[in-house]
């Protein structure tokens, strides 16, 4: 570690028998962890994890009185959360069958490399540290939300100033995208995500809240907080939003949304979509000049936990002049004045005729917004938040 190097703001507790590895070890962690605490066998690290309650803990595993993995169980049966690093000398198929089984994912052999010891530990303090300000983000979002009451036209100046750029979009390179928000009151229930993941990467996403409101407008910032903090992951789009409704069904919001996320890839010209009970997306394929709708599996936001939630992705090709239509539900059931809605959500015939006979994203925006309006015989009076997404290939 160099002398610029701050240890690592973490509680790590270190579990070995052998004297000499143990007094090894620590003293080479005992300059790169800030907190860290010593035990000589299972059983005394399972009473200093109810101590101290560590970030982190690192163990062998053949001790007497209580084994590493024995202590790992205990361990692992009060906080599952909770990353634990085996270390061992044993290429026992037995031991790593046992220690998967009980939740174990970090596995260093024996004599233990320092370099890939504390790269590990780096790397779990990343995870801790992004789990904590996402916590940090949530709990400070739920608080404000039950004990703060907003100003309703404050709150939808709040919201729309977090809403895409359209300077910045008109710079990108590779693809036209043209968007539209209208809320039903002064905040939306809808919310919308338009941005530059990387050189390569663009990301669109959708999201529909349950109701209206300030509750609902909140819901829509909350995710746009999440969002921020896991773009940087790497993650697909299913992958996200399976994260997002874990953190809804943990967080205990009590509300559902439903979210579509596309990421367009500029270098592979590949759009990924999942939908978490959206809209589906209307598809407008240049080369065969017809249109269909691409319809995805997946659950609203927010209802199932982890083991019964379920979404799928959908892989595309994009070609030149390839059109892509995201909307919510709010355009679709704009009602005229005999209780007719204005598209059926199956077919989507009326917006696709439309795409047909336009050659621009913006054009598309602007005709179907009039269309619809024309439906409704009411400009601009919806009974649900309207958002309209089109995305079209140079």
């Amino acid at each position: 570690m160099s002398l610029k190097e701050s240890p690592l703001d973490i509680t790590l507790l270190y579990v070995e028998d052998d004297e000499a590895i143990r007094e090894q070890t620590s003293n080479y962690l005992k300059r790169r962890i800030k907190n860290l605490f010593i035990a000589k066998n299972g059983k005394e690290g399972l009473e200093m994890f109810h101590t101290i309650s560590p970030d982190i803990i690192v163990s062998d595993i053949r001790m007497p009185e209580m084994t590493g993995l024995e202590m790992a169980r205990e361990i692992l049966s009060d906080n599952d959360e909770i990353p634990i690093i085996i270390t061992t000398a044993f290429n026992d198929e037995r031991y790593l069958i046992d220690s998967i089984s009980i939740g174990i994912r970090e596995y260093i052999k024996k004599p233990v490399e320092f370099n890939r010891l504390i790269k590990a530990i780096q790397r779990l303090t990343l995870q801790i540290t992004t789990k904590k300000e996402l916590k940090h983000a949530m709990d400070t979002l739920i608080h404000q939300h039950k004990t703060m009451q907003y100003d309703i036209k404050s709150s939808g100046m709040l919201q729309k100033s977090l809403l895409p750029n359209k300077e910045d979009i008109e710079k990108f390179s590779d693809i036209e995208v043209s968007f539209y928000t209208q809320p039903h009151q002064y905040i939306s229930g809808d919310f919308l995500i338009i941005e530059k993941l990387n050189n390569n990467e663009t990301a669109i996403m959708v999201i529909d809240v349950m109701g209206h409101g300030v509750t609902s407008a909140l819901i829509t910032i909350e995710v746009k907080t999440l969002f921020d903090n896991l773009k940087h992951l790497d993650l697909s789009p299913a992958e996200l939003l399976r994260v997002l409704n874990n953190k809804s069904i943990t967080a205990k919001l009590d509300i559902y949304f439903t979210a579509i996320y596309a990421i367009y890839d500029e270098e592979s010209s590949e759009l990924t979509i999942a939908s978490g009970g959206a809209t589906p997306v209307i598809y407008q394929k240049s080369l065969e000049n017809k249109s269909s709708v691409i319809m995805t599996d997946g659950l609203p936001l927010g209802l199932f936990d982890k083991n019964q939630f379920e979404i799928s992705e959908a892989k595309i090709k994009v070609n030149q002049g390839d059109i892509f239509v995201f909307q919510t539900d709010g355009l679709i059931e704009s009602f005229d004045e005999n209780e007719e809605k204005y598209d059926s959500v199956l077919t989507l015939e009326r917006m696709r005729k439309i795409i047909s006979t336009k050659n621009t994203a913006h054009q598309i925006n602007e005709e179907i917004m009039s269309d619809v309006n024309l439906h409704i015989e009411n400009p601009f009076h919806y009974k649900d938040d309207v958002t309209l997404v089109v995305l079209k290939k140079l």
